[in-house]
C-alpha cells in the first residue's frame, strides 16, 4: 500500500471515530437531562402527589367519622321507635281493655 491511501484510510477511521465520540456525548448529555427529568419527576410525585394522597386519607377519615356518628345517632332512633312502639302497643291494648269495662256496664 502506498502511503497516501494508508493515510486517507487513517483519515477515515479518524473520522468515525470522531463520529463515534460526538454521538456517545449527545447520548451522555441525553442520559443527563433525562435523570435531571425524572429527579424533577420524583422530587413533584414527593411532595404534590404525597399531599393529595395525605388531603384525600384525612377526607376518608373524617367521612369515615361522620359515618360512624350518622349510624350511632339511627341507632338511638331505632331504641326510640321500638319503645314508642312498646308504647304505643301498651296504650292500645289499655284502651281495648277499658272499651271492654265500659262496654260492660
Amino acid at each position: 500500500m502506498d502511503e497516501e491511501k494508508i493515510l486517507f484510510l487513517l483519515e477515515k477511521i479518524n473520522d468515525k471515530i470522531e463520529n463515534l465520540n460526538e454521538t456517545v456525548n449527545d447520548l451522555k448529555l441525553e442520559m443527563h437531562t433525562a435523570k435531571e427529568e425524572i429527579r424533577k419527576l420524583g422530587t413533584k410525585i414527593d411532595s404534590e402527589i404525597t399531599d393529595k394522597i395525605r388531603a384525600l386519607l384525612n377526607d376518608r377519615q373524617v367521612m369515615h367519622e361522620k359515618i360512624d356518628e350518622i349510624n350511632e345517632k339511627i341507632d338511638r332512633i331505632q331504641i326510640d321507635v321500638n319503645n314508642m312502639t312498646i308504647k304505643t302497643l301498651y296504650h292500645d291494648n289499655k284502651i281495648v281493655e277499658l272499651s271492654k269495662k265500659l262496654g260492660n256496664r
